[in-house]
């Protein structure tokens, strides 16, 4: 029995050593910042002397810290912290008060209140960490605005508004165009907003029959549920990546931290001790490093080929311009490759197709494209799908268009490598077969390029429903593993969450954990024993689209996927990935994103590693 309740309290809170916790905490006039691993242990102060201290914030790394420091008389302003070199950055500066500091889930916007004097209203700001300007985006209200929690990629904000005495609304505002959307009862007292690391959800405060409680609302639908209900005044709650809820209590007299299961089941004291302790804040998974190497070549491209080919990793073909519009200049015949030695790109032949949705595989010096989406004069809509396999020797930079070609044209699918052979699977034959025919058909039957004979076969096996195009797959012990994609269907997206294993030896399917959200053009990729999916593109409502910059983890064998709370540089669909350093580093290039209000290819190269 006692075995029973221990295993079930550890399944209700989950260890958190790996992500780290910073808090402020008040002894006397003293204020000042701590930080602790996610259990709430091994605490230390952060800061000291007589100034404040308020209002930690860490990004999701947990390598830099916000907060507040100063005085009411001299101004209180916005400071980071390097946690590991002690470097310290004055981001605000001048008499004032400055409070609530935000980053966004990327690391580069930093959101906080501000408010020049007491006659005049406190607004939000928001600085742009990789800007050479040093002005921020300001947002003007009529009302006081306080507590800003940024979006992953900083595309929208949500702030608490006070309207009055006990007038207290939440509000939600997209970056780009300035809409506000009011979440909570504008006739109501709703605080202090924090959102998710998947941004679907905010945990707020409100006081109802004059009771303050936690509650936590799903953006999706404006669903809200109630998390704590007690006579105690429930402040200032933060939501893990997995879901459990840091908050702010002053159940025993004076004010502790205490932490709400995912399940809801459990309520358990954090953080406590002499004086009061307040504003919790949490990183992502503290182990993994992050980077960037040089930025691909122009043009920036979405939806190409890549492979390594020694110490080349190279990308082929692709789409520019805006997404869902295909001139011919959108697709691309442009072939660079990036130097692992020297770390610069470089450029070689055209592959004699401009195309982007193929893939691409090698040996020794040979590259191979196979297929692929492409302009068509002919057709309505002006587009088609290839059935041709060209070969590019790496050596000499010419391609030769192979005598063999695929069964059926084909694009959007997926091109996986396994020893000397490459498996297509998915994808569809785009080609109309009428005038208008957006619909295409999707392929079931699965092709074998043998590269050592340069022979095609069909594999005896073939795709079981659901049918499917603009997935990714990895390779994982003699397994294809396919992730997400679109069902069958132009006139609507139907975007999966499946993650499906193929035995192409065996022919054997099997489903694993899916996907804790339906996605398309993900890209994914493995590091030891744990698959990783980087970006994608999620429904949020109806007809509701947007690219995300989420980064998710399944350690296989286990019966879920987490969210690591850590993130791309920026939101985007149609990345590749690439193993670098024998496999213990992986290389996200290029992708489509919706940032900074623009529609079009990405040129980033982002590197992701685990201790």
């Amino acid at each position: 029995m006692y075995l029973i309740l221990i295993i079930a309290f550890i399944a209700a809170f989950p260890v958190h050593a790996d992500t780290h916790l910073a808090y402020m905490r008040e002894v006397g006039e003293t204020k000042q910042i701590y930080l602790a691993n996610g259990k709430g242990e091994d605490a230390k102060a952060v800061t000291s002397g007589e100034a404040w201290h308020l209002y930690p914030d860490l990004d999701s790394s947990g390598r830099t810290l916000a907060y507040v420091e100063g005085t009411p008389e001299a101004g209180l302003n916005v400071v980071t912290l390097d946690i590991k070199s002690g470097e310290k950055v004055a981001r605000t500066q001048g008499p004032g008060m400055r409070l609530h500091p935000d980053f966004s889930g990327n690391g580069r916007y930093l959101g906080f209140s501000t408010q020049a004097d007491p006659t005049s209203r406190a607004q939000i700001e928001i600085l742009d960490l990789q800007s050479k300007s040093s002005e921020p985006k300001k947002i003007v209200s009529d009302y006081n605005c306080y507590f800003p929690a940024l979006s992953s990629d900083g595309s929208f904000v949500v702030f608490q508004r006070t309207k009055g005495k006990d007038l207290k609304d939440i509000v939600l505002m997209n970056l780009a165009d300035g809409e506000q959307k009011v979440l909570t009862d504008e006739k109501g007292e709703a605080m202090a907003p924090s959102l998710s690391f998947d941004d679907r959800y905010i945990v707020f405060t409100q006081r109802v029959e004059n009771n303050w409680d936690v509650y936590r609302m799903d953006l999706r639908d404006n669903s809200v549920i109630r998390l704590t209900d007690s006579p105690a005044r429930d402040f200032a709650p933060t939501l893990r990546a997995d879901g459990s809820v840091l908050f702010a209590s002053d159940r025993t007299g004076h004010f502790l931290i205490y932490e709400i299961s995912k399940d809801r089941s459990e309520t358990k004291l954090i953080v406590g001790g002499e004086g009061e302790f307040y504003a919790p804040s949490v990183s992502g998974e503290v182990e993994f490093v992050q980077g960037g190497l040089a930025a691909l070549p122009d043009p920036a491209r979405s939806s190409f080929g890549t492979t390594r080919v020694g110490n080349r990793i190279y990308i082929v073909g692709g789409h520019q311009g805006h997404e869902h519009t295909y001139p011919p200049e959108s697709f691309l015949d442009e072939v660079a490759y990036y130097d692992l030695e020297t770390g610069k790109w470089e450029k070689t032949s055209p592959r004699p197709s401009a195309a982007h949705g193929y893939g691409v595989a090698s040996r020794g010096r040979f590259l191979y494209a196979f297929g692929g989406f492409a302009y068509s004069a002919e057709h309505d809509p002006k587009w088609k799908s290839l059935d041709a396999i060209d070969r590019l020797d790496t050596e000499t930079g010419e391609w030769t268009r192979l005598p063999v070609k695929l069964s059926r044209p084909r694009s959007s699918n997926v091109v996986v490598p396994v020893g000397d052979k490459v498996y297509l699977i998915a994808g569809w034959d785009s080609t109309p077969k009428k005038q208008g025919d957006l619909d295409g058909e999707f392929l079931r039957t699965i092709e074998v390029f043998d590269m050592k004979k340069e022979t095609l076969e069909l594999s005896p096996y073939e795709l079981p429903n659901p049918l499917r195009r603009a997935l990714t797959a990895v390779l994982y012990n003699s397994e294809i593993l396919l992730v997400g994609g679109l069902g069958v269907g132009a006139s609507h997206f139907e975007l999966l969450d499946k993650v499906t294993a193929f035995n192409p030896f065996t022919g054997q399917w099997r489903e694993l954990p899916p996907l804790p959200f339906a996605t398309f053009a993900p890209a994914a990729g493995i590091l030891a024993d744990t698959l990783y999916v980087f970006g994608g593109m999620f429904k949020t409502g109806k007809l509701d689209y947007v690219y995300v910059n989420h980064i998710y983890a399944h350690q296989f064998g286990m019966p879920e996927w987490r969210n690591t709370g850590r993130f791309l540089a920026e939101s985007k669909g149609f990345a590749m990935v690439v193993p670098l350093d024998c496999c213990r580093r992986l290389g996200v290039l290029g992708g489509h994103s919706y940032h900074d209000d623009t529609d079009s290819p990405i040129t980033t190269f982002e590197t992701f590693a685990s201790h």
